[in-house]
């Protein structure tokens, strides 16, 4: 077991911040198993098409009942369960900009070599939109709805803050990876 146990969850204040890299590159180098939210919340070549609330929450209890895990996104409605299980929480708060340039990386290395992108939905349109470069530049204006999932997200943080590690940088995430 390493010093980080056999429970990582990974969240990331944005899209595009590197949470499936992570995961992944953990996982081979601490030889346990990754779960990728989005596979869990999305239906299998549904191209972003959700499956039911209740069905999701179904997969992700039995993904966080296993010994071992890494468990990447953030799912909020499901992140209580999930935090209470984890030995570790890796929160990586990467800047918009940031966050920006891996979206426009990644939008052309799929254009290159399409589908391999870590995590991705199994026959997922994965495309260049506008839709997207606003949620991550653009401002953000919050509803009712977004505002009460911070706010839980938030009182998470705090009583998880024992078992949390944040990273703010591509290079702090591969200085983190080394020094395992």
């Amino acid at each position: 077991m390493s010093t980080l146990g056999n429970r990582i969850s990974i969240i990331g204040s944005n899209s595009c911040v590197g949470k499936s890299t992570l995961a992944d590159k953990l996982g081979k180098k601490l030889g346990i198993p990754v779960v990728h939210l989005d596979q869990l919340y999305h239906y299998p070549k549904g191209n972003w098409v959700a499956r039911p609330l209740e069905e999701y929450l179904e997969l992700h209890e039995k993904a966080i009942a296993e010994d071992s895990w890494i468990v990447e996104g953030n799912y909020t409605r499901s992140m209580d369960k999930r935090f209470e299980r984890s030995d570790t929480i890796i929160n990586i708060e990467m800047n918009r900009f940031g966050c920006m340039w891996r979206y426009i990386k990644r939008h052309f290395a799929d254009a290159r070599n399409p589908g391999h992108q870590i995590g991705r939905i199994e026959s997922a349109a994965e495309k260049f939109n506008w839709s997207m470069i606003n949620w991550i530049l653009g401002p953000k204006t919050l509803d009712k709805d977004r505002r009460k999932k911070i706010k839980v997200r938030n009182e998470l943080w705090k009583t998880n803050k024992s078992k949390m590690i944040t990273l703010r940088s591509f290079k702090a995430i591969n200085d983190f990876v080394y020094s395992l």
